[in-house]
């Protein structure tokens, strides 16, 4: 487990205010700052038509703007912190993202730094995307986006369940489910 300052992940946000996590079909799926998200002219040169916001408890406010779709607010934060409660949202939340990439090409999830709440959606996403285990979405979210850090608790979160491990029975939930029906979701 790491711990990277506040003004460094600002710092790196300047320089890189979005990551491209997932490319194929058409599809692109972006991780971000919430500067990015307001970044318009960066939102078009990527091609970006959707914007889901900050997934923390206060509605975060973005510019509106007819070329974009934003999504509504979710609470990354209350879907660890109700696990296991919310599985089924959990489930719902990464195949919402999947259905926008392949209806609208290309989004980007956002939090304020990129780098807890939305890389624990966008890892649960990926879980669906790739198929690839939680340890090898992590590592692989790591390395694209150095900032990203599911594996530790936000200063003033209860204690409990980690992101992490909601992400590690999450993917074991999926695979559980597709061997038991026999059913994979992009049949």
């Amino acid at each position: 487990m790491y711990y990277m300052h506040e003004d460094a992940k600002e710092v790196y946000n300047q320089t890189t205010p979005l990551t491209k996590i997932f490319s194929a079909g058409g599809m692109n799926l972006y991780l971000g700052s919430a500067w990015a998200a307001e970044n318009k002219s960066l939102l078009r040169s990527k091609g970006i038509k959707v914007r889901w916001p900050r997934l923390h408890r206060q509605s975060y406010r973005l510019n509106p703007d007819s070329d974009f779709v934003d999504v509504e607010n979710t609470c990354a934060n209350e879907l660890v912190e109700n696990w296991p409660h919310s599985r089924a949202d959990i489930i719902k939340l990464a195949l919402r993202i999947v259905h926008l990439l392949e209806t609208q090409g290309a989004v980007l999830l956002f939090c304020i730094q990129g780098a807890n709440r939305s890389p624990f959606v966008a890892a649960c996403a990926l879980l669906m995307l790739t198929w690839a285990c939680a340890d090898d979405v992590v590592t692989y979210l790591k390395q694209v986006r150095c900032i990203v850090d599911v594996s530790s608790r936000r200063q003033n979160a209860p204690r409990g369940i980690l992101p992490y491990q909601v992400l590690a029975e999450v993917d074991q939930f999926l695979k559980q489910e597709v061997t038991k029906t026999k059913w994979w979701w992009r049949t």
